[in-house]
């Protein structure tokens, strides 16, 4: 009998974790339409493209410094967790922390840096290309970090944090229309 109340636990904490991770997806969904209309009117078309092919590249750039970061660190902490090792998981989470400054950081600088490099040799066609990229090559860390608290926070902290760290990060070329038209 217990074991039937527990399958009944577990699939009611399934129902609400993916109910939760569903909500959270469809109202960053809902914000990612309210930002398309205004972007698309502030930039004009050729300033979407421009934002497009930077949005592109710092896809790439989050991929490579962040994207697998979530699933390792979450089996290490499990792992540990299971072995009741509560101070490496500590030690664990503090050097995800460090290496997601420093991955985050250091690609964020070199974007930040290598933009110009970018649109002359690279995307010779999209002039302007480089002032979305360092608008942009800021938040890498950003996300970053966010990326590694993840797996830290349980199921609803994790699945909040990740619709969160997608909504934040086309909002910031919102944020700087000045510095757009500045450049």
């Amino acid at each position: 009998m217990s074991t039937h109340n527990q399958d009944n636990k577990k699939s009611a904490d399934f129902l609400k974790h993916g109910s939760i991770l569903a909500m959270a997806s469809l109202i960053v969904r809902f914000i990612g339409m309210a930002y398309r209309i205004p972007m698309s009117n502030i930039l004009g078309e050729e300033g979407n493209g421009i934002y497009a092919v930077a949005f592109d590249i710092y896809d790439i750039l989050l991929i490579v410094s962040s994207y697998s970061l979530p699933l390792a660190l979450s089996k290490i902490i499990s792992a540990q967790n299971i072995k009741r090792e509560y101070k490496n998981i500590g030690k664990t989470f503090r050097l995800a922390l460090l290496f997601a400054v420093v991955s985050g950081g250091g690609f964020g600088i070199l974007l930040f840096v290598f933009a110009g490099w970018i649109e002359e040799n690279i995307y010779p066609d999209y002039a302007g290309v480089h002032i979305p990229l360092r608008v942009l090559a800021p938040t890498a860390k950003a996300v970053n970090i966010s990326v590694a608290i993840q797996p830290a926070g349980g199921f609803t902290f994790s699945a909040c944090s990740v619709d969160f760290s997608r909504a934040k990060r086309p909002w910031c070329p919102l944020r700087f229309p000045r510095f757009w038209n500045r450049w």
